[in-house]
């Protein structure tokens, strides 16, 4: 039984226009739902860098504010440009702030799941492409993050064509497209480095596939006495891509054009060691961020994915592991999903780098899951078919379409915080509570100052000017009321995310309203004591 992926050779016209039609209800989506989402921690702070950039760019490098306009402790110019002044631009046409970024974040998840189903498309054709951008659609931790995470979701998107790129690579590597190609994937890598540097990962996943490839073809080569114009074509590839990629990065993002090869090594050295001396709740234990145990980043990605994407994703292992031993080889592409699952993941095992946040910062991480996933079924549906077993392969279908049915379901029940997503591994949200970081973000800010700008009144009837404190007063500061003031002694109201003890703070305040999801308090309204 071959189980190597077939590239498709016939379009289908139903599941292509199923995914158009997905895909614009996706975009329709965005705009519907763009205001309802609150706006991050960050994202005040990701903003102002934006506007920032733009500014280098439309000075011509002038105007180094993006540099000397932040705390050194924040690094912010290591932190990757190109998505944070796509948004600035559009909010300079727009002329609006906040609803313009929500959309233009949504609008890369978009992306994201056409990347999925390119990806998808080359592993198993057309409806292993629809399948892909559904899943990665209703994947509760990336839905959750599109409207305000402008680091991490555009990041993962930019993956899925990085590694459909590298797809097209591998299966054409012998084809007069080769070049071509490596101009694609240098540039794919070169945006992606310049939103966050992981990116690089691909370096050393390119080179053990070019590697597996000498291993299957070298003894050959050298009997047709070919090594050395193959190698020297393959070193102009190599080159190639990565001059691609390296100057992409200098043009995208402009810390690094400042001095190119120092201040790429520093944002590496940097965000892989990010200076965060916070703690993370873990299995019901503390860490620090710097000394989280090697279990922190698959645990993770096992209690916040979809169990039955779990299942699948194993079963995709499990087929190419068997062609291996089977077959002494592995067909590229499916090596190459292989490698951009497990190469960062062990990087991130080995490496033990600064996390925090959940799942957010390894986000990149899903779409080759998932794509693991898509494999799998397509796997098990060819072996049901070949056997004539076409009734199982019907209820394998069906299952698959229930389990994302069910998944849909527990989204609409936690929306619109999707990103705190826990499976039944776990017992959901109210079985992870106390236990894992919850609601990170911070965004339930927004309803709770909804709140509170309705119903003030009734707790300070004969006041017209409402002071009130916040340690998130940056995120709610574009919703509050406008008799309201910020002032930190003796507010009249204090409102906080439950996140590192905040709710915590003016002790002798009275609680007047929790925000609750699903049983766990993620902010509270206090009330000043009469007097």
């Amino acid at each position: 039984m071959d189980l190597r992926m077939q590239h498709p050779r016939r379009n289908s016209i139903a599941p292509a226009l199923l995914l158009l039609l997905f895909c614009l209800l996706a975009i329709g989506t965005v705009f519907l739902q763009a205001d309802v989402y609150g706006l991050t921690i960050d994202e005040p702070l990701q903003d102002a860098y934006g506007r920032s950039l733009l500014k280098w760019y439309t000075t011509f490098g002038h105007d180094q504010s993006f540099i000397t306009g932040y705390d050194q402790a924040l690094h912010m110019p290591e932190h990757g440009a190109s998505f944070e002044v796509l948004v600035a631009l559009v909010q300079h046409f727009t002329h609006e702030q906040w609803h313009t970024r929500a959309v233009v974040n949504g609008l890369a998840g978009v992306a994201g799941i056409i990347g999925m189903a390119l990806c998808g498309l080359e592993i198993g054709g057309w409806w292993i492409a629809l399948l892909a951008a559904i899943s990665l659609w209703l994947y509760p931790r990336f839905f959750g993050a599109i409207f305000n995470n402008s680091k991490d979701l555009p990041f993962a998107s930019v993956t899925c064509f990085v590694l459909w790129a590298v797809l097209l690579l591998v299966r054409s590597w012998e084809s007069r497209k080769r070049l071509s190609l490596c101009l694609l994937v240098g540039f794919l890598i070169g945006l992606a480095a310049s939103i966050r540097i992981n990116a690089v990962v691909w370096y050393p996943i390119l080179a053990v596939l070019l590697a597996g490839w000498w291993l299957l073809h070298g003894k050959k080569l050298l009997k047709e006495r070919r090594v050395l114009p193959v190698l020297g074509s393959h070193i102009i590839a190599a080159v190639l891509l990565g001059g691609t990629s390296f100057l992409a990065m200098i043009l995208l993002w402009p810390y690094i054009a400042l001095d190119p090869v120092h201040n790429l090594v520093r944002a590496f050295q940097v965000m892989s060691q990010y200076p965060w001396n916070g703690t993370v709740p873990f299995a019901g234990q503390i860490y620090p961020a710097s000394q989280l145990p090697r279990t922190f980043v698959p645990t993770w990605l096992a209690i916040s994915s979809p169990p039955a994407m779990l299942f699948f994703a194993a079963v995709g292992c499990f087929f190419p592991c068997l062609w291996l031993l089977r077959r002494r080889k592995l067909e590229g592409r499916t090596a190459a999903l292989l490698l951009a699952f497990g190469a960062p993941l062990a990087a991130l095992v080995l490496m033990r780098p600064t996390l925090y946040d959940s799942i957010r910062q390894f986000l990149f991480l899903v779409p080759p899951l998932l794509l693991l996933a898509m494999l799998g079924i397509k796997c098990l549906y060819d072996v049901l078919i070949a056997r004539a077993y076409k009734l199982a392969a019907g209820v394998l279908i069906l299952l698959v379409l229930l389990s994302h049915a069910l998944v849909g379901k527990e989204m609409l029940e936690l929306h619109p915080y999707e990103y705190i997503y826990f499976n039944q591994l776990v017992g959901g949200v109210a079985g992870a509570n106390g236990k894992y970081e919850m609601d990170y973000w911070a965004t339930c800010t927004k309803p709770a100052i909804k709140w509170l700008g309705e119903h003030y009144a009734e707790y300070m009837p004969d006041r017209e000017v409402i002071f009130i404190a916040s340690p998130q007063w940056g995120q709610i500061r574009p919703f509050v009321p406008g008799n309201f003031r910020y002032r930190q002694k003796t507010p009249d109201f204090y409102l906080a995310s439950t996140r590192f003890n905040w709710g915590r703070q003016y002790p002798d305040y009275s609680v007047i309203h929790t925000i609750t999801i699903q049983g766990y308090d993620a902010c509270v309204i206090k009330v000043r004591p009469t007097k």
